[in-house]
């Protein structure tokens, strides 16, 4: 799993990221490893549309495992939506940061 039950950085505690989550295509799983590679490439979290997988790196501390965890949420939701048929990889990332962003400010403020 991603580490202790909960720590705590930059004073707000973070629990451990969830396993499964719900989504409008279907469940996404979440997988923790130590290293992530995607399109032969160190990253620290993976969107996999085929497998409906989130892949996090648990060697990150746990408050960017959730914001790459929220990043990955997105491009899921944009897969489901169609909206990432419509827009350039730049935007996409774009609007993955923001809303990786402001999920972190709702959750933790």
């Amino acid at each position: 799993m991603s580490g202790p039950e909960q720590t705590k950085e930059h004073g707000a505690a973070y629990p451990r990221l969830p396993s499964r989550v719900g989504a409008s295509g279907g469940e996404i799983v979440v997988i923790f490893q130590k290293k992530v590679i995607s399109e032969g490439a160190d990253c620290w979290a993976n969107w996999d549309e085929a497998t409906r997988t989130v892949t996090v790196d648990t060697r990150a501390p746990l408050a960017h495992q959730w914001r790459v965890f929220y990043h990955e949420l997105a491009h899921a939701a944009m897969a489901d939506s169609g909206a990432d048929e419509l827009l350039t990889e730049t935007m996409i990332e774009l609007l993955c940061e923001t809303f990786a962003n402001a999920r972190m400010r709702e959750r933790f403020g």
